[in-house]
């Protein structure tokens, strides 16, 4: 996630908060089976979303979109991330609603197994955090007002937590 924010708002916070979330799920030090050492990677999965455009009226991101679609080519360059392209999603601007996310994020889960590599990219807005510190990733479609809709329609901490904790080692 690359949060673009103003001056004022605590990205350094968010950043460590989003962190924080991949290292509880075993991300960062994946746990080991035993002395075996891990297997080749078998398949690649990846979902990619840039969001730069909004429906309610949140600050527009110039590079978001882009910079998806660039990761998207690298990644299923033969040459380069050598993903097959039909295991690579991209979903940019009005494609990329809280709805296809989620709904993309429960397929990669389902199709992911022991030794692929699975791979998410998002580029969006943060939110602010709530009441209890959380943190979500903004959608196109993400609502504003009342300040509460802000969390309930976008991507939050625990659908992450869910999708990483979800997948097969």
């Amino acid at each position: 996630v690359s949060p673009v924010t103003p001056e004022h708002t605590r990205a350094k916070a968010w950043g460590r908060r989003l962190g924080n979330l991949f290292a509880r799920s075993s991300v960062i030090n994946p746990p080991t089976r035993g002395n075996i050492a891990p297997g080749p990677i078998r398949n690649r999965y990846a979902l990619v979303v840039g969001v730069g455009r909004f429906r309610h009226g949140i600050h527009t991101l110039e590079f978001a979109a882009r910079d998806a679609l660039a990761y998207h080519q690298f990644l299923t360059d033969p040459r380069r991330g050598q993903f097959r392209p039909e295991n690579v999603t991209l979903l940019t601007d009005e494609n990329a609603t809280r709805a296809a996310i989620v709904a993309a994020l429960d397929r990669l889960r389902a199709i992911a197994q022991e030794d692929d590599l699975v791979t998410l990219y998002i580029s969006s807005h943060g939110s602010p955090p709530d009441k209890k510190g959380a943190v979500n990733v903004v959608t196109y479609d993400t609502e504003t007002s009342p300040r509460e809709r802000l969390w309930q329609t976008s991507i939050t901490e625990e659908i992450l937590k869910d999708f990483v904790e979800g997948l097969r080692d």
